[in-house]
């Protein structure tokens, strides 16, 4: 992986696990979600507007812009029932076990190949990701044999993993064309046309399907937090965009993982939310698993 994608995928965790605590302590108002969004997608028009001249290059890719744009809205949906039933340092971290099936999709159907030391890179991030929710290592082979862990909460969090899978890889190869007509800025275009279908059918599920009427009241009652959370989430994944174009997907969305870590230790020192055992085994598993997605 090149120190260039290294570098991107880094600056983005920090945003990116940031942007997510702000969700859980907003995660009975699913305003917040929709306020949110709708920010990120007032904060690219600019970017949008730049693509109008050149829109014959966004066009052959206007389906993965579409399909990505449904996997992101429900990734949101997802992400903010995770965070209502239960708790960060237990939903963050599995709701980011996504790399186990991007490199399965990326490989059956892509063609893309991965290293053996990125492979096993990928497999102990999830292991980890999978590790955390769990008080001790007996807890997990308990609740693993029983079938228990199959939780309300650990059942949102696979689905936003899916849901990241998905938008992860329309991402890549959909972002593609754009970057090689345009550069950086293709990619943050595509981005940006992206964040506005987005902020379009979140507004639409939020207000017709969870009936939530004062949808978007979060702008004005907590304008600060939602602006910050906005900036936040755009650069966090602006910095992946350019990433897709110097690295694997599969190791991007692997190295991304290291948000996890710092999702456990926000968790603790901002929820207050205990560090158990599994928690501190699983948080060392996937940093030892970065370590060697960072050498493939």
């Amino acid at each position: 992986m090149s120190l260039v994608a290294i570098l991107l995928v880094a600056a983005s965790v920090v945003f990116h696990a940031t942007w997510n605590v702000y969700l859980k302590e907003e995660s009975s108002d699913a305003g917040f979600l929709v306020s949110f969004n709708v920010a990120a997608a007032i904060l690219v028009v600019p970017l949008a507007l730049w693509t109008l001249p050149r829109i014959e290059i966004f066009l052959p890719v206007a389906p993965h812009l579409l399909a990505s744009s449904v996997c992101n809205a429900f990734y949101y949906l997802f992400l903010y029932h995770t965070y209502r039933k239960g708790d960060f340092s237990v939903g963050y971290p599995v709701s980011r076990s996504a790399p186990i099936f991007v490199v399965t999709i990326a490989g059956l159907m892509l063609g893309e190949t991965t290293s053996a030391t990125g492979l096993a890179g990928i497999v102990l991030v999830v292991a980890g990701c999978f590790l955390i929710p769990f008080g001790s290592l007996k807890d997990f082979a308990r609740e693993v044999r029983s079938g228990s862990f199959l939780s309300p909460a650990m059942g949102f969090a696979l689905l936003t993993a899916l849901a990241t899978s998905g938008y992860s890889l329309f991402d890549k190869y959909g972002s593609l064309p754009p970057y090689r007509a345009a550069g950086t800025l293709g990619s943050l275009g595509y981005m940006a046309l992206e964040w506005l279908l987005t902020g379009v059918m979140l507004y639409g599920i939020a207000r017709f399907g969870l009936r939530q009427r004062e949808t978007l009241r979060p702008l004005v009652t907590h304008a600060k937090k939602v602006w910050i959370a906005a900036f936040l989430m755009t650069f966090s994944y602006g910095f992946v965009m350019v990433a897709y174009q110097f690295a694997n997907v599969s190791y991007v969305v692997g190295f991304r993982q290291l948000s996890v870590v710092l999702g456990v230790v926000l968790g603790a020192l901002v929820l207050k939310e205990r560090v158990t055992q599994g928690r501190a085994v699983g948080t060392a598993i996937i940093a030892i698993g970065l370590i060697l997605i960072a050498l493939a």
